[in-house]
C-alpha cells in the first residue's frame, strides 16, 4: 500500500514539474537580447527580440549614411568643376586684356608714331624747300600753307599720341618726352630764325638756320626710334607674356583636371570599396543562414545603413539561436518528463497489479 500511496505523488510531482521545464532554458542560454560581442563605436546597439534596433543619432546617421558618402563624391566633382571653370574664366580674362593691349599697341600706338613720323618729315620737307624761293617771295606762298599745314598735322598727331596715354591713365614715355623737346626745338628754329631770314633774304642767317635744323632733325628722328623701339619692346612683352599666361593657364587647367579626377576616382574607389564589403559581409551571412549555420556573423562594422542592417542580422541570429537553443532545451526536458511519467505509469501498474 506504501508503493500505491507513494505512485500517485511522484506523477503529481512530474506533472508540476513538466511545464516548467518545457518553458525552462538552456543552463547556459545563448543571449537574447541580440548584443553583438565587440568594443568601441562599432559594437551593436542590444534590443530585445521583436523591438526595433536602436535609432543612431541623427547627425551621426546623416555624417555616415551612403547617401552622404555618395553626395560627398558628387560634391568633389562639382567643386572640381567649379575650380576649373574658376580658373578657365580668371585665365581667359586675363588673356583678353593682354590681346587688348597688344592690339592696342599695334593698332593705336604704332598707327600713331608711324603718323607723327609722317607728319614730321612732311614738316622738314616743307621747311627745306623753302630756300627754292629765297629772293622770289612773293611766289613762295604755296609753300607757306604746305609749311603752316605739316606744322599744324605735327601738333595733331603729337596732341594724338599723348591722350592715348591719358586715356589709359599713365604718363607718357620718356622716349617720347625726348622727341617732343626736339619737335618743339625744332619748329622753334624754323619760326624764330628761318622765316624771319626767309623774309629779310638774309642767306647766312638762312643757312645757320639750316645747319641748325639738321642738327635738331637727326636728335628728332633718333628720338623718334627710340620711341618705336620702345613700342615694339612692349608689344614683344606683352605677347610673350600673353603666351607665358596661356601655357601657366594650360599647366594649371590640367593640374586641376588631374588632382579632381584622381580625388574623385581614389574617394569612388574606398566608399564603392566600403559598401561593396559591407554588402557582401551581409550577404556571405545570409547564405550561412540559408544552409542552416547561425554562428556566422557579419564582420560589418560601419555606422551606415549597411552597417545598422548588419547589426540587425547579428541581433536576429543571437534571438534565433536563443529560441532554437530554448526548444532543444524544452525539447529534451520533454523527453525526460515523458521517461518519467513512463516510469510512473509502469510503477502505478506494477502497484495495481499487486493489490489486485
Amino acid at each position: 500500500m506504501n508503493r500505491q500511496s507513494e505512485a500517485p505523488d511522484d506523477l503529481a510531482v512530474t506533472l508540476e514539474i513538466a511545464p516548467e521545464a518545457f518553458v525552462e532554458s538552456s543552463p547556459d542560454p545563448l543571449p537574447t537580447t541580440g548584443t553583438v560581442s565587440g568594443d568601441g563605436p562599432d559594437a551593436a546597439p542590444s534590443r530585445t527580440p521583436g523591438t526595433e534596433p536602436t535609432t543612431r543619432a541623427a547627425g551621426g546617421s546623416f555624417l555616415r549614411s551612403v547617401r552622404t558618402r555618395i553626395l560627398g563624391l558628387v560634391a568633389l566633382l562639382v567643386v572640381a568643376m567649379i575650380v576649373l571653370g574658376a580658373v578657365a574664366v580668371s585665365t581667359t580674362v586675363s588673356l583678353r586684356d593682354r590681346t587688348e593691349r597688344i592690339a592696342m599697341i599695334q593698332s593705336t600706338l604704332n598707327a600713331r608714331v608711324m603718323a607723327l613720323q609722317s607728319s614730321v618729315w612732311s614738316y622738314r620737307l616743307a621747311t627745306g624747300g623753302l630756300g627754292d624761293y629765297m629772293g622770289e617771295a612773293d611766289e613762295a606762298g604755296p609753300q607757306f600753307v604746305a609749311i603752316d599745314g605739316a606744322h599744324g598735322a605735327v601738333t595733331a598727331e603729337m596732341r594724338a599720341f599723348e591722350d592715348i596715354y591719358a586715356g589709359i591713365g599713365e604718363a607718357v614715355p620718356d622716349q617720347y618726352g625726348s622727341f617732343a623737346l626736339s619737335v618743339n626745338e625744332y619748329i622753334s628754329i624754323v619760326e624764330e630764325r628761318k622765316l624771319p631770314a626767309f623774309e629779310a633774304e638774309d642767306r647766312a642767317a638762312f643757312r645757320s638756320a639750316d645747319t641748325d635744323l639738321d642738327k635738331v632733325g637727326q636728335q628728332m628722328g633718333g628720338a623718334l626710334d627710340r620711341l618705336q623701339s620702345y613700342i615694339d619692346d612692349i608689344l614683344a612683352d606683352e605677347t610673350a607674356g600673353a603666351a607665358s599666361e596661356a601655357s601657366t593657364a594650360i599647366v594649371t587647367l590640367v593640374v586641376v583636371i588631374a588632382v579632381g579626377a584622381l580625388g574623385g576616382l581614389t574617394l569612388g574607389w574606398v566608399t564603392s570599396g566600403r559598401i561593396k564589403t559591407a554588402i557582401v559581409g551581409v550577404q556571405r551571412t545570409v547564405e550561412a543562414i540559408a544552409d542552416g549555420d547561425l554562428t556566422h556573423e557579419p564582420d560589418v562594422h560601419g555606422r551606415d545603413e549597411l552597417g545598422d542592417m548588419a547589426r540587425a542580422l547579428s541581433s536576429a541570429q543571437a534571438s534565433l539561436r536563443a529560441t532554437l537553443s530554448g526548444v532543444l532545451e524544452s525539447s529534451v526536458t520533454i523527453a525526460s518528463s515523458a521517461e518519467s511519467l513512463a516510469g510512473v505509469s509502469s510503477q502505478f501498474s506494477a502497484s495495481s497489479e499487486e493489490t489486485a
